[in-house]
Order: structure tokens, then C-alpha cells, then sequence
């Protein structure tokens, strides 16, 4: 190829020398063009699939649904510098494991490693496995090292590896598994334990029979541990056969009655999500069941983690 430019060039000066012909012009002006063009095309076919992210990588790049808030916002490059060397442990339910998912795939991006663009169609649910699976990005995240599994009959232990930092997350129910969040949080020597309730678990109480908060509570270290409370639910937006129970046992009430029970006894320190979700209506595009949120939703929660570092 490069042959054939460089024959056509010498041609077109030839011809310019002979008779000053325009056709001489003309040749050397196209073999410049298309040089330029194919270096172009060629530079652009180099770069890499997933680029080093811009300062803010919040999210709202990619056409999500990202409302103004008021709280602190984190660079990339800010929250690696506040985890740095640190290791945090996020168990609870579904909610909690979106909220670890985006922590770890918001601090990958310092890693060149952008989820969300490699999610395409469902960037703004890039929080959720069921869209990144099929997209691949667990196999990548195995292949490249950042993510390792323990999957046992009994327990369910993500470690993702991120800016220096390791994010574990570990399911469990709130009561039923804290002495095994506990012994989790001190094998490995969490700098931060971040835990929460599960929101079918508040199905198993009522007014009758209440939670055993301070039994609970107890088993904790008030130095390390954080509850993160649930976020408002929108019960508009969930399936039919579920409305009922999002008004009810699983509902808003309750969710604030759990959190203030925690915040009342004064031994953790609590952080209340809830009106992250509050405002933003029943055609807030980024959820899949009003429920469980999207991207940017949980990424104001791991901000507000971020303020504790």
C-alpha cells in the first residue's frame, strides 16, 4: 500500500515539473487525502475497547437518569484515594449486593475497566448481574483478575479487587447470619463493614413480633460497622402481583420504622438512603420494579459511604 502512494506521488511531481499540470496538483493532493484518512481510521482502530474514564464517570455519560442532588460528589480518582490499601465489607440482600456491584464497578473505571460501556443498551442498570452477565462482564472481571467467588452450598462471598482496595460482599439475612457477618468482618479485617436488613426479611415481623434489635445490635463493633438503611420504595412501579406487599410488610412504613429503630438505640452509625428515591416519581426510567434502582441511585449510596472514609 504504502508502495503504491508513494509511486502515484513521485508520478503527480513528475508531472508537475514536465508541463505544470493540474493533473500533477491533483494527484499529490489525493495521495495526502487518503494517507491521512487510512493513519486516521488506523490510529482510531488501535485504541483500546474500554478507555481510561473522564474525571467525573458518574454515570450520567451514558443517558441515565440522573436527577440534581445536593450531596457530595466523588471523582474516580477521589474515591481511590479514600480507599486505597482499605477493606470493605458490604452484606445484606439484593439491595446491598447493587450498592457493592457499583462501588466496585465505579472504582474499576480508574482500572480503564468500564462496565457500563461494555453493558451497551443497559448502562444504567450496569448495577444489576442479570445485564451484565449476558454482556460477558463477570468472565472479564474473572479472566482480569479483579473479581474472585467463593460459592459454597452455605456461603456466597464476592471479593472485588479495585484502586488497591478489596470489596466483599457477603449475602445474608440481618439476623439470622450477623455472627457469621461478624466473624467475615474480622477474618478479614474490614476497615469498613457496611451491612443492612433485608427488605423480605421484614415480612418475618410485625407488631407482635418484633425484631431483636439490641441482641442483635450487640454483636457488632460500633468502630467498624455501619447499618445502610433501605431506600424509599416506589410501589407504583411494581409488578401487580407484588403492589400489596410494597404497601404493606415491605413497604415505606416499614422501612423507616427499621431504620429509626436502629438510629434510636445510638450504638451504629446509620445511613439513611431513603430520600435518595423519594422524589424522583413513578417515571424514574433506571429501575427494574421500583425496588431495585439503577446505577446512579446507588452510586449517591456509596458517596455517602465514601463521607465516612
Amino acid at each position: 500500500m504504502f508502495l503504491f502512494f508513494a509511486e502515484v506521488f513521485v508520478s503527480g511531481v513528475g508531472l508537475m515539473r514536465k508541463n505544470k499540470s493540474r493533473f500533477g496538483v491533483i494527484c499529490i493532493v489525493c495521495v495526502c487525502v487518503l494517507w491521512n484518512i487510512r493513519f486516521a481510521t488506523k490510529k482510531t482502530s488501535q485504541q483500546p475497547l474500554v478507555a481510561k474514564p473522564t474525571v467525573a464517570a458518574r454515570g450520567c455519560e451514558y443517558g441515565c437518569d440522573c436527577p440534581s442532588t445536593h450531596g457530595k460528589q466523588f471523582s474516580v480518582t477521589e474515591a481511590c484515594a479514600l480507599v486505597r490499601n482499605k477493606t470493605l465489607l458490604f452484606a445484606g440482600d439484593s439491595l446491598m449486593r447493587d450498592l457493592w456491584t457499583t462501588a466496585s464497578l465505579f472504582l474499576l473505571k480508574n482500572e480503564g475497566f468500564d462496565a457500563q460501556a461494555l453493558a451497551g443498551e443497559w448502562a444504567c442498570m450496569a448495577c444489576a448481574w442479570k445485564y451484565l452477565e449476558p454482556a460477558g462482564i463477570r468472565t472479564m472481571l474473572l479472566k482480569r483478575g479483579f473479581l474472585q467467588e467463593y460459592l459454597t452450598s452455605q456461603e456466597s462471598v464476592y471479593t472485588m479487587h479495585a484502586c488497591g482496595a478489596r470489596l466483599i460482599f457477603r449475602y445474608g439475612r440481618l439476623f439470622s447470619d450477623a455472627p457469621a457477618w461478624v466473624r467475615e468482618a474480622q477474618n478479614q479485617h474490614a476497615n469498613l463493614f457496611v451491612m443492612s436488613h433485608g427488605i423480605l426479611e421484614m415480612s418475618d415481623y410485625n407488631a407482635k413480633t418484633k425484631p431483636p434489635w439490641d441482641t442483635w445490635l450487640s454483636t457488632f463493633d460500633p468502630s467498624t460497622t455501619v447499618y445502610m438503611g433501605a431506600h424509599y420504595r416506589n410501589a407504583e412501579q411494581s409488578p401487580k402481583p407484588y403492589q400489596e406487599v410494597a404497601r404493606t410488610h415491605q413497604g415505606n412504613a416499614k422501612i423507616k420504622e427499621w431504620t429509626t429503630a436502629v438510629r434510636a438505640r445510638n450504638r451504629l452509625h446509620v445511613l439513611d438512603p431513603y430520600n435518595i428515591t423519594a422524589n424522583l416519581g413513578p417515571h424514574y426510567r433506571d429501575t427494574d420494579d421500583g425496588l431495585h434502582f439503577g446505577y446512579w441511585v446507588n452510586l449517591q449510596k456509596f458517596y455517602m459511604i465514601l463521607n465516612l472514609l
